[in-house]
């Protein structure tokens, strides 16, 4: 997984040869804002001399080689599941058993802040419950030596200690938090719809989400295509992104992490986008029962209607000091809008970095080349896409990945 530390000051000759690479459609490298890294790193206690030596571990996730232990991918949380649960009083409909603690049916929320509130009593349970797991897995790796981890692992000698018991300098328990578009452009449905239009009841909506929006196809549209949607630089839906995210991520950096450190938030999404899509029943945003969520922090697939400049704009709007494992965006750029030429678009990603954007991975492929190669894969052998925090070969990924890459919106001229 080629990735790339660099600045919006960084050489101009360095951002031109990102051009070129991406340009062969490759997908590679990964941009990573070291500018904002470091000091995300720094503002967490970390030595500025260590900050500077950070790298990439796994897929996105950052760390500090061969001095720190931060469990990279140990835990993961699906947020659309924690506004599911709160829709239906903390029972999982798909599982048929209570999984969520009681916070009410939708006949109690009369007002679009009490449901908040149930919402935000769902979030809790979940981050205490996947604190205590996490915890519990590190606890039983005490007895594990690892001596060669802990012998290439900055003072576990000198302290006598493995690197499961205490003895790397940092520590941490790096987690996913994913479905958190989805959640957004949800809620953004659910106080229009119900709260402020007041066209149906909270009630009358679970009911139609509980039967997968059959027969309210036109219900179902109206929730895709006018209600406001991440990724469009509309300070409204934006500004519920930025909240949910920092009320989450903040309560979960409260809780201590085994044997040291702290639990640290973040979106590298990877491939747990279809997994957790699997958990979730049809969601107020217009999504489907099972299907996928948001393929990265950025847009849901297909709903930035704005263009690129527009993505960046709300993207700027997170809390981005909060991510302490990594912040990843993907965009898809058809071959036509990238020959506007190296200017424009190195602008652009400069740009983005000097305004305190984290990571950008980047796509330049057309929708009908995707669509071609998934019927005639051996004609595409060699096409490279970015999946989520890592690249593959088109044709060799499963065919509902290969799906929803394909409905990434493709920014065009």
């Amino acid at each position: 997984n080629l990735c790339l530390r660099i600045r919006s000051d960084s050489p101009y000759e360095l951002w031109q040869e990102v051009y070129e690479n991406l340009s062969t459609g490759q997908s590679l490298p990964a941009l990573y804002n070291e500018s904002l890294i470091i000091k995300i790193f720094e503002n967490s206690g970390i030595k500025s001399e260590d900050a500077r030596d950070f790298a990439l571990a796994g897929c996105s996730q950052v760390f500090i080689p061969g001095k720190s232990s931060f469990a990279c991918d140990m835990g993961e949380y699906n947020v659309l599941k924690c506004l599911e649960l709160a829709l239906h009083n903390g029972f999982d409909e798909r599982l048929g058993k209570q999984v969520g603690p009681y916070t009410g049916t939708p006949d109690d929320f009369d007002t679009y802040e009490k449901f908040l509130d149930a919402y935000r009593k769902q979030i809790k349970y979940a981050i205490e419950m996947g604190v205590s797991i996490n915890n519990k897995d590190y606890l039983v790796r005490n007895d594990d030596c690892s001596c060669v981890r802990s012998m290439f692992t900055h003072d576990c000698l000198a302290k006598g200690k493995g690197i499961f018991q205490g003895g790397a300098r940092y520590y941490g328990v790096q987690n996913e938090v994913i479905g958190l578009t989805n959640t957004a452009n949800s809620l953004m449905a659910i106080k229009k719809v119900v709260y402020e239009e007041k066209g149906l009841t909270l009630k009358e909506l679970v009911d139609i989400l509980d039967k997968n929006y059959e027969g309210n196809e036109d219900l179902r549209l109206m929730l895709l295509n006018r209600i406001p949607k991440f990724g469009n630089d509309i300070d409204e839906v934006d500004k519920i992104r930025a909240d949910i995210t920092e009320e989450f991520f903040k309560e979960l950096n409260k809780h201590h992490a085994e044997p040291s450190g702290y639990h640290m938030p973040g979106e590298v999404i990877f491939t747990y986008h279809i997994s957790h899509g699997k958990e979730a029943i049809a969601s107020p945003d217009g999504r489907f029962a099972y299907e996928p969520l948001a393929d990265s922090a950025g847009p849901s697939q297909g709903t930035d209607l704005n263009g690129p400049t527009a993505v960046i704009n709300s993207m700027l709007k997170l809390p981005l000091e909060l991510y302490k494992t990594c912040c990843c965006l993907n965009m898809k750029f058809s071959p036509s809008l990238w020959r506007i030429g190296k200017e424009k678009i190195t602008s652009m990603f400069r740009s983005y970095f000097e305004r305190g954007g984290y990571q950008l991975q980047i796509n330049v492929v057309d929708k009908e080349a995707l669509i071609e190669a998934k019927k005639n894969p051996e004609k595409f052998k060699s096409l490279v896409v970015r999946v989520g925090g890592y690249s593959a070969y088109f044709v060799t990924l499963p065919s509902e990945l290969q799906d929803e890459i394909i409905t990434r919106t493709e920014h065009k001229i």
